[in-house]
């Protein structure tokens, strides 16, 4: 499955990341990952949330959040087609990593997004020391499929005020370049990478 594309776009091919990244756990040194990086996660699973860690292995994926993504995990993850589970656990529950870790010596924590603080903090959940490794996920990122690379194009040409994103229409102005070109493009870019959740909060309330 991919994301619903928008309108003359290509669809994003969400699907496939996942098995991509499960080629490089054993060159990597681990048997699992568990993503941290708000950018990967939503790489990934199309979760938008800002709470949320992606576990990794050869076999399964979850993602673990908390109650405020009760319905958007399962909802994003789905129209994103990524295969993955979703667990919601609340302020006084076990966390799931600690039964996922169970009997796993190598499991890898993403250097370059993980604080002291947390590592400390997942290192009591682990079964043994983490593995660092370092840019697994976004090595996978800088390979832009064609859906991201027709998105790219279009922001591009909003930001240069070639086009007019028509999203503002409802609110009775149209965008069409400018000062802000760039910080709109960007929005816009990421919009449509998260699912083309923009367009449909249009479709919806206007």
């Amino acid at each position: 499955m991919s994301a619903v594309p928008s309108a003359g776009l290509a669809p994003l091919r969400v699907d496939g990341r996942l098995d991509r990244l499960r080629a490089l756990l054993d060159p990597a040194g681990v048997d699992a990952l568990l993503v941290t990086s708000n950018t990967n996660v939503r790489y990934l699973t199309g979760f938008t949330g800002s709470a949320g860690s992606l576990w990794v292995d050869v076999d399964r994926a979850v993602l673990v959040t908390d109650g405020r993504y009760r319905d958007q995990a399962p909802d994003q993850v789905a129209a994103a087609g990524a295969v993955v589970e979703v667990v919601v656990v609340g302020g006084g529950d076990r966390s799931p990593i600690t039964s996922l870790a169970a009997g796993r010596s190598r499991v890898g924590l993403e250097a370059g997004s993980v604080t002291w603080s947390e590592q400390l903090r997942l290192v009591d959940l682990l079964s043994g020391p983490p593995v660092a490794t370092d840019g697994l996920v976004e090595g996978l990122r800088e390979l832009k499929d064609e859906g991201e690379v027709d998105r790219i194009a279009e922001a591009a040409a909003i930001a240069d005020g070639d086009k007019t994103y028509e999203l503002f229409k409802p609110f009775g102005f149209a965008y069409t370049g400018g000062m802000l070109g760039p910080l709109v493009a960007q929005a816009v870019y990421y919009s449509w990478q998260l699912g083309d959740w923009m367009r449909e909060i249009k479709h919806k309330f206007f």
